[in-house]
């Protein structure tokens, strides 16, 4: 109620106002009484009173909820790319009002347009405190990992007391019908401020496009294995990754280093290149010494492959042309020496004792061209029972072989014998009756 302070006379009026909290829904008679206690002497005391019914509506309690865990998918993750999947969600009324059509859609990975999920969904009615099941079908593709949203009432025609619980999402993964293809290691280069690091460089498997690549781990050996057995786990990358620092496994390190990649997806399913690489280091004492590097390098330039090796002077027998090449570093002068392979010998005179490190791809097989006399060769191979009579000569018309023995003066040399074996790093003088070929396998 309220009090009028004073109406003027005849025509005049005045308002009153006031709040009425209605204590529920439904229909009220609102009466309006004037001088209630017939204070005020009026010539009609019978229009004091008036009412007016009005209809107090509540507003909507509803609530509608989906959950993760009321996500299904049949047959259940993960599953074969291609597969036809049965999903449903159940979805709630948490309120105290029936909802009514109840639209419902689905998503793969994005909640957009183009990532919908066969057709809309619409729920007749979810009523109060009960739920319904909404249901499409998804063809798995592509391979990989999808979360799949649920989405209730998406156009928010639907007044709720709480709009915040409409959404959800659980994970489906898509396997690949065909077996996970390798990554092709592709260079392996000695890097940082020292050289002191080995990068790997490698092409991505063919199915990280398709998202079944979850990462890349690298192992390492320290003796060559052609299936990697016995390496260890160095490290892993993150798929679309196609690097790969091995940090203070370089230069300064004495141990050389053989490297495998293998792509793995989520459930451990694993394919390794069948290309390695590696770091090889050799020590060097000073004077003359007679290399090879047992690597194919992307750089072959001689300042590449001789960095880590503190010299003055470098030369190769060259048997095709039948002369000597020449490289010395004190003058920058070249005659002829400008790129070493994995094929040849080199004679390097030291002047400190030093490394040669180099790193590189290991290559699974040589030919080196032999010329009907004496060839000056590198012996491009990790297999540690390769010997000169049971192996190179009988691959090739050898009639002698001379290796490097820094004792041996004038010449440095020695005769090898039918026992020994070759190793990887050193170089040979090898002397055949005729032009050959020589295959050297990497094991």
């Amino acid at each position: 109620g309220g009090t009028i302070p004073h109406i003027a006379p005849v025509g005049w009026r005045e308002f009153l106002e006031t709040e009425w909290p209605p204590p529920s829904a439904g229909d009220y008679d609102i009466w309006v009484v004037l001088d209630e206690m017939n204070v005020i002497p009026e010539s009609n005391e019978s229009n004091n009173e008036a009412f007016r019914t009005i209809t107090v509506e509540w507003p909507s309690l509803i609530d509608l909820r989906v959950d993760s865990s009321d996500i299904f998918f049949d047959p259940p993750s993960p599953v074969d790319n291609g597969t036809i999947v049965n999903m449903s969600a159940t979805v709630f009324n948490d309120g105290s009002a029936d909802a009514l059509d109840v639209l419902v859609r689905f998503y793969d990975n994005v909640i957009q347009p183009a990532n919908q999920i066969g057709g809309d969904v619409v729920i007749p009615v979810i009523p109060v405190g009960g739920s319904e099941v909404a249901s499409v079908q998804w063809t798995a593709s592509p391979p990989g990992s999808h979360d799949i949203w649920v989405y209730v009432d998406p156009l928010d025609s639907i007044g709720e007391t709480n709009e915040l619980n409409n959404q959800a999402s659980a994970a489906m993964h898509v396997v690949s019908t065909s077996p996970l293809r390798p990554p092709a290691l592709t260079d392996a280069a000695l890097a940082g401020a020292f050289l002191q690091d080995v990068l790997l460089s490698w092409e991505l498997s063919p199915d990280d496009a398709n998202g079944s690549v979850d990462r890349y781990d690298i192992f390492r050996g320290a003796s060559f294995s052609a299936g990697g057995s016995g390496y260890v786990l160095q490290g892993s990358v993150q798929n679309g990754t196609s690097s790969y620092l091995d940090a203070g496994a370089g230069e300064g390190d004495p141990t050389s280093h053989f490297y495998q990649v293998c792509a793995m997806d989520s459930y451990n399913n694993t394919s390794c290149s069948s290309i390695q690489a590696a770091k090889f280091t050799r020590p060097l004492t000073k004077g003359p010494n007679l290399v090879s590097t047992p690597l194919v390098q992307s750089d072959e330039s001689i300042e590449t492959v001789l960095q880590t090796v503190k010299h003055d002077k470098a030369w190769h027998y060259d048997s095709s042309s039948q002369e000597w090449k020449w490289h010395m570093t004190s003058k920058g002068y070249s005659r002829g020496l400008w790129n070493v392979n994995h094929t040849m010998g080199i004679w390097v005179n030291v002047t400190e004792n030093s490394n040669l490190t180099v790193a590189g791809i290991v290559p699974a097989q040589t030919t080196i061209h032999l010329y009907e006399g004496w060839n000056l060769v590198s012996f491009p191979s990790f297999n540690t029972t390769y010997t000169v009579v049971a192996d190179l000569k009988a691959s090739v018309p050898v009639e002698r072989v001379e290796a490097f023995d820094q004792l041996s003066m004038p010449h440095f040399l020695r005769v090898a014998q039918d026992g020994d074996v070759l190793l990887a790093g050193e170089a040979y003088w090898v002397k055949v009756s005729e032009d050959t070929t020589w295959v050297v396998s990497i094991v």
